[in-house]
């Protein structure tokens, strides 16, 4: 979803060891990154934060730039302890395009939407003496594209219901243990399907603290089979969130993910067991940090912020740096 810092009824929300690498071999977009199969995962985890469930008017059209630098230096098991020497560094540009329809559906106001993400990523994973992989690739990854209904009941409170699909349409091939380049790739090689919630609170003058924000993004993700692997992800809960101040053209505030997966990871008909004990694999992730926005221009806003992976389970654990620039159109 979008956000922008214009009055809130002009807002946007935004929308151990090898065979444990060989879960986070097939790397797609990091917070576009992500335990599925491979350590990673379709959700798109922190992207959004101001605004995140107020949409401007009927008519608008909005193109949204995310750029991310995320760097990890660890690979987490089940049990929450490093494995092996890590480092994944990932540069995503994601183009996002937001189209809000004059036509009311429900009472609400309906849109379409889609995210083009063009990223580059490096792994450097060994085991002891073992270097299991040193590559780097880049190309365009996942295409992300949904649906929803925004809606704006109170002149503080606004929320919109969507439902998103992310395509296979990203590089993939099929992670071999004999050779390292087909260790990362940038596609996941599986759809998946995710209802969405996301809402904003904004006080205004009659508020007891006008300024004050209270916004976040609830996703629930149902995963396909990978025919590749003959690996099922198993499905995620997720959320973003932002608790900030805004005053005059600034807003600052605290945000982050969380990330719960609720079902195992099921490969060839059984739990998924990536160090040989079948745990299912499931991914466990929370991160928190700043959020700061200015707004530019009459027409352009823009975001920075920082995320800090705190804990996870089955996953990497690193730093988002994050730059967003929203324009209307």
């Amino acid at each position: 979803m979008l956000n922008s810092p214009q009055p809130p009824e002009s807002r946007l929300p935004m929308s151990g060891g090898l065979a444990l690498l060989l879960v986070l071999g097939s790397l797609s977009l990091p917070g576009f990154l992500q335990a599925g199969e491979n350590g990673g995962s379709l959700v798109s985890v922190g992207c959004e934060d101001f605004m995140a469930g107020a949409l401007p008017p009927p008519g608008t059209k909005v193109f949204i730039n995310y750029l991310q630098f995320y760097s990890a230096d660890q690979l987490k098991d089940n049990n929450g302890n490093s494995t092996g020497a890590f480092r994944l560094n990932v540069a995503v540009d994601a183009l996002r395009f937001i189209d809000v329809f004059k036509t009311k559906v429900l009472g609400a106001d309906p849109i379409l939407h889609v995210i083009i993400p063009v990223l580059y990523e490096h792994l450097d994973f060994s085991a002891g003496s073992m270097s299991i992989a040193d590559q780097g690739r880049a190309g365009v990854g996942d295409i992300e594209f949904g649906t929803g209904l925004a809606y704006h009941p109170t002149s503080t409170f606004h929320h919109v219901l969507g439902l998103d699909a992310v395509a296979p349409t990203g590089q993939y091939q099929r992670p071999d243990s004999d050779n390292n380049n087909d260790i990362v790739n940038i596609g996941r090689n599986y759809w998946g399907l995710d209802p969405i919630w996301a809402l904003t609170y904004l006080g205004d003058t009659q508020s007891p603290i006008p300024g004050l924000e209270a916004s976040a993004k609830f996703m629930y993700w149902f995963n396909t089979q990978n025919s590749a692997t003959d690996y099922r992800s198993g499905d995620e809960f997720s959320f973003d969130y932002l608790v900030g101040y805004h005053r005059g053209d600034w807003a600052l505030g605290a945000n982050g993910n969380y990330l719960y997966q609720t079902s195992d990871d099921v490969q060839s008909g059984h739990p998924a067991a990536p160090s040989g004990v079948a745990n299912g694999n499931r991914g466990r992730e929370f991160s928190m940090g700043p959020a700061l926005e200015y707004k530019l221009t009459k027409a352009l806003d823009a975001t920075l912020k920082y995320q800090r992976d705190l804990t996870a389970d089955n996953r990497p654990v690193g730093n988002h740096f994050w730059f967003k620039l929203i324009c209307p159109f």
